[in-house]
C-alpha cells in the first residue's frame, strides 16, 4: 500500500480470499471477463475479518452495495459484476487484451515521471 511507485494487478482467474486482498491492494486492478472471479471465503468459513482487511476493503471498495456483497454476503462476483461495481478499472476478452493493457498502462504511468 505504500510502495512509491504505481502498481498494476491482472486477475485472470478466481482471486479469493488473500488473493482479493492482494489485488485490491495495487493502485489499477484489471480482470479477465470470461475466468476472473472474485470472493472472501471466510465468511462461509465462519471467520472475521482482521482490522486491517476491513480497512483495505472499506478504503479500496467505495460502494456500500459493493462492500456489504463482499463482507456480509460473501458473494461470488464475476468480472461484469466487480466491474459496474466499480471494484476493477477494466475488464477485457481475452488473455492477450488484458496483457497488452497491462503493459500499455505500464509504460503510461512510467513515462510520467
Amino acid at each position: 500500500m505504500s510502495l512509491p511507485l504505481p502498481t498494476i494487478v491482472v486477475v485472470t482467474c478466481y482471486a479469493d480470499a488473500a488473493g482479493f486482498m492482494f489485488a485490491l491492494s495495487h493502485d489499477y486492478f484489471l480482470m479477465r471477463m470470461d475466468h476472473g472471479m472474485l470472493y472472501m471465503s471466510e465468511l462461509d468459513l465462519g471467520l472475521s475479518f482482521y482490522e486491517y482487511l476491513m480497512g483495505l476493503m472499506i478504503t479500496k471498495i467505495t460502494s456500500p452495495l459493493a462492500l456489504k456483497s463482499v463482507v456480509l454476503e460473501a458473494s461470488k462476483l464475476n468480472a461484469k459484476e466487480v466491474m459496474v461495481m466499480g471494484i476493477v478499472d477494466s475488464v477485457h476478452d481475452t488473455l492477450e487484451e488484458i496483457v497488452n493493457t497491462a503493459l500499455c498502462l505500464g509504460e503510461e504511468l512510467g513515462s510520467r515521471k
